[in-house]
């Protein structure tokens, strides 16, 4: 286990036990290649519906079963294997498929085979985020190529972005889904709705991050967006139900650096990753609690800032880092639980 990795697991026990739990009800968990990883470098995470676990990483897939990491590469001219070996996506859709965007285009698991089938119509275009709609459709954001809409079955219908005279650009970073409306956070830090009905797309003309990239968007319990950008920090997006459709944004004091990622628990608190720490946002309130203090990473010259978080079906946490693999933190404390799942 690396030192930076054993101080953030030590700094983060510390300021959680005081504040959510005792000593004993806390596990703490490191992975790395040294435990079976094909990389150190963590970008994504899922769970299937055989709730294995799914970890996507600068080089290389991996399956975790709780005791052993099965791993997957790609390989040239198996049309069987994963697109590409950088794997930056993974997502879950109703269907209980696993699909995974890479640095060389869309794949989904075949289960019964332990495959892969690569959707060859965007071959070697970078994926950066996946979302399934309401409808069943797939929507793919891009690293070049802008925004792809599938069918269900991965028939390509729709390639939005510049070249085809769309405002939204081909670098999108994020998508998310609310009601009617595809969000859309881009490369230069623009956060633009799309109408499904009207097809037309609406760049929010308030919301102003030119100097940084969206990376994540959310919602909270009151339906207002909740919009993470690595320079901006972290806005509120309050529609005002007016006529002309305007928003208001509250941006909040940027006080943590490079924030990176951010899931929202089952208590509405929405639990963010920047370079120092994890800090617990409550919207309801506009409060941050700092998990792991500032100060403290200071003393310790800690360097670790977990580029994706997620919670899974057992209510574990799993952090991934840009260098230093998988942090879990598993409890089974009712403190714990209630933490999480309350009510």
């Amino acid at each position: 286990m690396s030192i930076k990795i054993k101080c953030f697991i030590i700094v983060f026990f510390i300021s959680v036990i005081s504040t959510y739990g005792q000593l004993s009800n806390w596990q703490f968990k490191n992975y790395t290649i040294d435990n079976g990883l094909p990389n150190n470098a963590i970008a994504t995470i899922a769970q299937d519906s055989l709730e294995y676990i799914w970890i996507g990483t600068d080089n290389g897939l991996s399956r975790y079963n709780g005791l052993n990491f099965q791993n997957y590469f790609n390989l040239i001219g198996d049309s069987t294997s994963i697109s590409g070996n950088s794997i930056s996506k993974l997502y879950v859709d109703s269907k209980g498929r696993l699909l995974i965007g890479t640095s060389g285009g869309l794949c989904v698991y075949n289960i019964d085979h332990d495959n892969f089938t690569q959707i060859n119509s965007i071959d070697g275009t970078a994926i950066q985020d996946i979302l399934e709609d309401r409808q069943g459709n797939i929507w793919v954001a891009s690293q070049g190529n802008g925004l792809l809409l599938f069918s269900n079955d991965f028939k390509l219908l729709k390639v939005y972005n510049k070249d085809n005279g769309y405002v939204i650009g081909n670098c999108i970073w994020r998508l998310f889904e609310e009601d009617n409306l595809i969000w859309i956070g881009t490369l230069d830090g623009r956060l633009i709705k799309f109408d499904k009905n009207s097809k037309k797309f609406t760049a929010i003309k308030e919301y102003d991050n030119s100097n940084g990239f969206i990376s994540a968007i959310n919602k909270d319990n009151d339906n207002n967006l909740i919009v993470l950008s690595d320079d901006a920090g972290v806005s509120k997006i309050i529609n005002q139900n007016s006529p002309t459709g305007n928003y208001k944004v509250i941006k909040y004091k940027k006080e943590y650096p490079l924030l990176m990622t951010m899931i929202k628990d089952r208590r509405g608190k929405f639990w963010l990753s920047h370079l120092n720490g994890i800090i617990v946002f409550d919207p309801a309130k506009d409060h941050f609690h700092a998990i792991a203090k500032d100060a403290v990473y200071g003393d310790l010259d800690f360097g670790f800032g977990a580029k994706t978080m997620f919670i899974d079906k057992q209510q574990n946490i799993w952090l991934g880092g840009p260098s230093n693999g998988i942090a879990l933190i598993t409890n089974t404390s009712k403190c714990f639980n209630s933490y999480l799942n309350p009510g």
